[in-house]
């Protein structure tokens, strides 16, 4: 479905996949058997704001899960994407969408945390910190 051309259908489903993967475990692992997450972290580059965001909720509704399900998605190279979009945005809804996110892959094994350092998407959240607004600051911080 996420590889239908018309981007109101698309929002639609991402807004959906989103509602459904913060249910539950459960709802996440459907997800998960029935999508390509490498299909879905790729809608992080894509041009439509709406379906970025829908996309980063819902990466970070499964990241929320457990460690195989936030492998999943880590393994389908979201944290590329994911730093482009936090370095790129002006958007502030956005980047807490992301510092969310980031914060639930954390909340995993060493091992997700050592590839987010490695990443240097750390450094990045350090710079939202010196140089945003105090709200940016608190999501920042937050996440």
């Amino acid at each position: 479905m996420l590889t239908l051309e018309d981007e109101q259908i698309k929002c639609h489903l991402l807004y959906g996949l989103k509602n459904f993967s913060s249910a539950s475990d459960e709802s996440t692992r459907q997800i998960l058997k029935l999508m390509n997450v490498q299909l879905l972290v790729l809608h992080l580059a894509y041009g439509n704001s709406e379906i970025v965001s829908y996309t980063v909720q819902t990466l970070g509704n499964i990241c929320a899960g457990p460690t195989e399900d936030v492998s999943s998605v880590i393994e389908a190279e979201c944290l590329p994407l994911l730093q482009q979009l936090l370095n790129s945005s002006q958007n502030a809804s956005l980047q807490k969408e992301i510092c969310w996110t980031l914060s639930n892959i954390t909340s995993g094994p060493e091992t997700h945390i050592e590839l987010l350092i490695n990443s240097g998407i750390i450094e990045d959240l350090c710079d939202i910190v010196i140089k945003s607004p105090y709200k940016n600051v608190r999501f920042s911080i937050e996440g």
